[in-house]
């Protein structure tokens, strides 16, 4: 398949194995990005353009691959996903969960096939090691850690935080509540998890001086370090052992699994998947039980992500409520809004219509009616429950 490449020189190091000749995939056009820092990069002879907007002219290209500026990424795939082709998208795509959902619906509408690169997930280690799990009984205690080069402030939550709590879902199961703590401007953050079938839950990130950036909006955050570099290391202690799983040189790199036996614990070295065969797996149609990562794996990690920035802004505990973010949903809500505007409306119609007319102030009987009105339409909006539904 041939791919457009949005990202910056470090991503591009970190990815040219995928498009290797090697690969079924290759890149046939690459975005200079920004146009007014770094230097050109891509395969030999390939074509490079300078404007986001060339790049989706560009003849011949049946698939996008999206990196480059955080703050331009969600912008970026809304134009890519409304032109109907495939994209694999670089996570994080904002600050904020809900260009997740907003990218969902585009792609949706039209009929785009919206991939997240979540490179653990795809990793063989870390299949090898989610399958010997279930032998060691129920998890207690488990550590998610990243040291390394990457981003600081917020964008430590959107990227390192989100990929490391995917991979803590996937042992722990569905995520009950978030307390978040240390001070993410210098790189470093502590993410307690509670979980439905109780245990310790923690994630711990630090950010390497060298390779902090102090603000992805500016052209120097283009050239950031990937979130899928650095050390990650996996530590599960359950009933029967514990095991880890470690990625000492990223998570495209090796990875080494390390179970307890009868002997003692055992480390299994496991290579990465060889040069294009993940982006195979990414541009598979999904099935029931596959474990590549989907588009609503991205929403998930998203809005864990914002329940653990809510977390550090408000320093307390802040509760996961899975919500429906379907069409029904969208309309529950407005309603809701609509009628607490309206109850605000007659309430304050009706106190200055009372102190009109104790004040003797002529005409103010209209406040009054349109206090009345008022309340009927919010009553008739609470009827719409029984017109709409459920599950609509």
């Amino acid at each position: 398949m041939d791919f457009a490449f949005v990202g910056s020189e470090p991503e591009w190091r970190l990815w040219e194995p995928w498009f290797s000749p090697a690969s079924p995939h290759r890149v046939v056009v690459v975005l200079r990005d920004p146009p007014h820092a770094g230097p050109t990069y891509g395969p030999p002879s390939v074509r490079t353009v300078t404007y986001f907007e060339d790049l989706l002219a560009a003849p011949g290209v049946q698939a996008f691959f999206l990196g480059g500026p955080v703050a331009e990424r969600a912008r970026r795939l809304r134009l890519a996903v409304q032109t109907g082709t495939r994209c694999v998208c670089l996570l994080p795509i904002g600050r904020r969960a809900l260009a997740y959902h907003e990218l969902a619906t585009i792609a949706d509408e039209a009929g785009t096939v919206l991939v997240p690169v979540i490179a653990a997930r795809l990793h063989p280690a870390w299949r090898a090691f989610l399958a010997e799990l279930p032998a060691l009984g129920t998890p207690r205690r488990v550590r998610v850690e990243r040291t390394g080069d990457g981003p600081v402030g917020p964008e430590l939550v959107a990227g390192p935080y989100a990929e490391a709590v995917d991979l803590l879902r996937a042992v722990v199961g569905p995520i009950s509540d978030i307390t978040a703590a240390g001070d993410v401007a210098r790189g470093r953050l502590i993410v307690q998890h509670g979980t439905r079938a109780g245990g310790s839950a923690e994630i711990l990130l630090e950010t390497a001086s060298e390779g902090r950036v102090p603000d992805a909006d500016s052209a120097a955050g283009a050239f950031a370090q990937p979130t899928q570099t650095g050390r990650w290391s996996v530590r599960v202690e359950a009933e029967h052992g514990t095991a880890r799983l470690e990625f000492p040189d990223g998570l495209l790199g090796i990875g080494l699994v390390t179970m307890p036996g009868s002997d003692g614990a055992a480390t299994k070295q496991i290579a990465a998947p060889p040069g294009g065969a993940s982006l195979d797996e990414l541009l598979e149609p999904p099935r029931a039980d596959d474990r590549v990562p989907r588009w609503e794996d991205a929403v998930e990690a998203g809005e864990l992500a914002d329940c653990a920035l809510e977390s550090i802004e408000r320093r307390r505990t802040v509760d996961v409520v899975a919500e429906d973010r379907g069409e029904l949903a969208r309309f529950k809500g407005t309603m809701t809004s609509c009628g607490c505007a309206l109850v605000w409306m007659s309430l304050l119609a009706l106190i200055v219509a009372a102190a009109g007319h104790g004040l003797g102030v002529p005409g103010v009987a209209w406040l009054l009616r349109g206090s009345i009105v008022l309340m009927v339409l919010f009553l008739l909006l609470q009827a719409l429950r029984w017109v709409v539904p459920s599950g609509r």
